[in-house]
């Protein structure tokens, strides 16, 4: 998409991963290219990203944990 990136290939038995990092500003992921090289097929998940926000508005208040009504804590571990 005309943006100038340097590619990563990260490679082990059974998957190769493959990143594309912009080359100017921040290094954002632009694709991402996840390949199982462990069947003939070589089958390939590929992913891509635009418009990063990387400063993005957010209240704290979005994090907040509110139970449902009727519902109560329960202890796993002590």
């Amino acid at each position: 998409n005309g943006v100038k990136c340097d590619h990563l290939l990260f490679s082990k038995s059974g998957v190769d991963f493959q990143v594309w990092v912009t080359d100017g500003g921040p290094p954002l992921p632009i694709k991402y290219v996840v390949t199982d090289t462990g069947t003939p097929e070589l089958l390939s998940i590929t992913t891509f990203m635009s418009d990063w926000n990387v400063a993005p508005a957010v209240a704290d208040s979005q994090f907040n944990f509110v139970p449902p009504q009727g519902t109560k804590a329960i202890s796993f571990m002590k």
